[in-house]
């Protein structure tokens, strides 16, 4: 189910390459699948979620350049996660708080 989740998600309007995803270890055991494709598809439109405006700021400067692009959502239950996708652009990986 929970990579089903993620193999499936189809993303229109995509603004950058996110390469690679992964997710870390406590991400895979705590949150949905479904909570990650959401907010992968949020983060690959342009949508930061809950980051200071700076960071916003920085993530569109970065998506310009080469800089990492960083966003912060909330899964069901309202945990904090993190989405990074890396200035290379090669890998996106997801990150539990």
């Amino acid at each position: 189910m929970f990579w089903e989740c993620i193999a499936e998600i189809e993303i229109s309007e995509l603004q950058f390459r996110m390469g690679l995803i992964s997710v870390g270890a406590k991400g895979v055991r705590s949150l949905h699948g479904t909570d990650i494709a959401n907010a992968l598809k949020k983060h690959a439109k342009k949508d930061w979620g809950e980051v200071h405006p700076l960071v916003a700021a920085a993530n569109e400067f970065a998506v310009r350049t080469t800089g990492r692009l960083v966003s912060r959502h909330r899964d069901r239950y309202g945990r904090p996660f993190m989405v990074i996708t890396e200035g290379d652009r090669r890998s996106t990986n997801i990150w539990l708080e």
